[in-house]
């Protein structure tokens, strides 16, 4: 919101036909909406992935997005750095030309960013550098460079965790920011929550095997 981005940038992709109806006449003028039928979000990411050729970049959004925020290192008045919102196009630009950049530099097709505002766990963090390779890769903010993967509808949830796998085994890096964090409204500063659930335990196990 505010960064300009016009209806030829954003597309959202919806899973029902009243879905569609309400996304038009609320944000139709600023952003392309797209239906096909699905019941989870690797059906939404999979619409978006139709969408457009081998090849091309696409960054996917969750709805609960609120900005991307940068790290800035700790300093005397900031123990454990600060997470500044994006707010001006040029660097928000910047920052994802970076992103992809950075991944095709490391063979990879994926990469993910933090999506816990935990200044704490990011001040470690980027004690080892910007980014690291081929770790736990969940994100409610993810960058891909189209190829023949798609994400697996099996899973309700932990979809991204999934593709990412299956990345990894078809030789391909994914890489995990974290000088570059999105700020969510389900996850706070003090950290990430979980919540339990029954089909995040037959997720897990799906993963396992």
């Amino acid at each position: 919101e505010g960064l300009g981005f016009g209806p030829r940038e954003i597309t959202i992709a919806t899973q029902t036909k009243s879905d569609a109806e309400e996304y038009a006449a609320k944000h139709g003028s600023r952003a392309r909406i797209i239906y096909a039928p699905g019941k989870c979000i690797a059906d939404n990411r999979n619409t978006i992935l139709r969408d457009i050729s081998i090849g091309d970049r696409a960054m996917m959004f969750d709805d609960d997005i609120e900005a991307l925020c940068k790290f800035i290192k700790p300093d005397r008045a900031h123990k454990y750095g600060q997470l500044v919102p994006i707010t001006d196009r040029g660097e928000f630009d910047a920052a994802i030309d970076w992103m992809f950049a950075t991944a095709e530099r490391h063979n990879a097709h994926t990469f993910a960013l933090s999506v816990v505002n935990n200044l704490l766990m990011l001040s470690g963090e980027n004690e080892r550098g910007p980014y690291r390779l081929n770790v736990k890769v969940s994100s409610g903010v993810m960058g891909i460079v189209r190829d023949e993967t798609m994400f697996d509808p099996s899973f309700a949830t932990k979809e991204d965790y999934d593709y990412t796998l299956r990345q990894i085994a078809n030789g391909y890096n994914v890489v995990k920011f974290s000088r570059i964090t999105a700020r969510t409204k389900s996850h706070q500063e003090g950290g990430c929550f979980e919540v339990h659930r029954d089909r995040e335990i037959e997720t897990a196990r799906l993963l396992v095997q």
